[in-house]
This record gives structure tokens, sequence and C-alpha cells, in this order.
């Protein structure tokens, strides 16, 4: 009967929240958690909510109880790593990303957000450029070289290699396919960082 229970509350709270319902499709996950408090599934939809409002103190709660219950949570560890990436709490970021690739070695957006921290968080000690390219590369290629963002990330790994060409043509495909899709607030920071290659 709880079983049943659960699966028709689970089924309720996404229906509300594809209909822009969030306030309401929040609370039904509330309830289901006073009522099942090792729910993961619960906690891991309830927090990527609070994360969509801006709530994010409170989603890495959820997010944390998630992975407290199912350490193999791969998309919890994501949303973890971008939570903390977010906050500038780089050894938990990468921690959460790492932990993540572990269990979905394809998983593109953390290779990305990896590859970024890796090739330009301030501090060396955090800094692992040619681990960077190998991850950005990966995503590119797992997206067939046609994500601009993906792409963006890419230059600066090669940038951050000091292989200023390599930078400079990867971005010049990325302004390309950016100006295609219309992403032109990509594509304004692109053209600044091909900007930069030239001076180099």
């Amino acid at each position: 009967m709880l079983k049943e229970f659960n699966a028709a509350r689970h089924k309720e709270a996404f229906y509300l929240a594809k209909r822009g319902q969030i306030k309401q499709a929040m609370n039904v996950y509330r309830g289901m958690l006073t009522i099942l408090p090792n729910d993961e599934k619960a906690h891991y939809n309830l927090a990527t909510l609070l994360k969509r409002q801006g709530k994010f103190e409170e989603a890495i709660a959820h997010y944390s109880d998630a992975v407290r219950l199912k350490p193999d949570y791969t998309y919890a560890h994501y949303n973890l790593g971008e939570l903390a990436q977010r906050q500038g709490k780089v050894e938990e970021a990468l921690k959460h990303y790492r932990r993540a690739l572990l269990l979905m070695p394809g998983l593109v957006p953390a290779l990305n957000n990896l590859a970024w921290l890796l090739a330009t968080y301030p501090d060396p000690v955090y800094r692992d450029v040619p681990a960077a390219i190998r991850l950005a590369e990966k995503a590119c290629e797992l997206t067939n070289n046609k994500e601009p963002l993906l792409l963006y990330t890419l230059s600066v790994t090669y940038a951050a290699a000091s292989r200023f060409s390599d930078a400079q043509a990867t971005a010049k495909i990325a302004l390309n396919l950016a100006l295609a899709t219309g992403n032109h607030r990509l594509a304004e920071k692109v053209r600044k960082q091909i900007t930069l290659y030239e001076g180099q």
C-alpha cells in the first residue's frame, strides 16, 4: 500500500512541476518525506526544484540526503559538485564531479565543469591542465564537436597549456556554432577570448 502511495505521489509531483506549479510540487515532496524520510528520489527531486528556485543551501541538504541514502546517486553527486563550484568550495566540487564521473564516465556536464575548474582555478594546488584538456576533449568528442559551450571550455584548456593556436581555432568553431544557435551571450564571451588569444 505504501509503495503504491509513494508512486502516486511521485507522479503527482512530476506533473505539477511539468505544469510549472513548482511550489505545489515541492509541497508534495515535503509531505512525502514526512512519511518516507528515506526516499532518496524524493530528496533528489525536491533538491532539484529548490535549486531551480535559487534556494541553494536547502538544495544541498536534500542532495546530500540523497547521496547518504544512495551513495552511487550519480546526478546528485553532479549537482552537489555544481553547487559547491558556485560557492567557491573547490575541494567539494572536485570530489563530487570525480565521483559522478567514476559512476558515469560519459556524463558530459561533469566532464565540462571539471575541465573548467582544473584549467582555470587560480590556486595551482588544484590546477591540472593536462587532465582538463583530456576531459574537455572527451566532452566534445561525445557531442560530436557540436556544442559551442563545450568547445569554448576546450579552447580555454588549450590556452591554459599555452596552446594558443589550438585555442584560437577551437574558439572560432565555438563562436560560429554559438551564432548559428542564437546563443549571443556565449558568442560575446567567445569573441573576447579570441581577442585574448590573438594577443599571445
